[in-house]
């Protein structure tokens, strides 16, 4: 109910207002969009949500983060940042379906550096099974990170 009083103040003074809340532990399996704390009045009195969160696949200290949109009257956004040290704000990296598969990314562009790869070389390379790494060439295909360049061949957009 509070939140509910809290967005029909914004709409009366229009205005915005940020919540700035935790994840909750035990929804670590559920959708981004579903991890707040407390109970589903959470995102459902709310107009929109922003996730930050760091890439697991990532050292502790990488500067990428996730930023992840969803809102009642906008489409989704999913964006990658990098945080620059040296003038303290933030470089767009990647958006769209691709963005969640961020560490993927690099780690394709590091392994081929532009050369043409199939699921064989994606198996071997990283050490996924070949029916893995046909998943993850089709998630990344669709989410155009990747070109076909011949039959079974594709390239890391850059």
């Amino acid at each position: 109910m509070d939140l509910t009083l809290l967005d029909d103040l914004s709409k009366r003074t229009n205005s915005t207002m940020l919540i700035i809340h935790h994840a909750s532990k035990g929804s670590a399996a559920m959708d981004w969009s579903d991890q707040a704390a407390g109970t589903f009045a959470m995102s459902a009195a709310t107009e929109a949500q922003i996730h930050i969160s760091r890439f697991k696949d990532l050292d502790g200290n990488a500067p990428e983060r996730l930023v992840r949109v969803r809102g009642r009257h906008q489409g989704d956004l999913e964006a990658v940042l990098r945080f620059q040290k040296e003038s303290l704000n933030y470089e767009h990296v990647l958006e769209g379906g691709a963005a969640p598969l961020f560490p993927l990314v690099l780690q394709l562009q590091t392994t081929f550096a532009g050369q043409a790869f199939g699921p064989k070389e994606l198996s071997h390379s990283t050490g996924v099974s070949r029916a893995t790494a046909n998943r993850q060439i089709d998630r990344l295909y669709r989410a155009n990170a990747l070109t076909k360049r011949g039959y079974g061949e594709y390239v890391v957009v850059t």
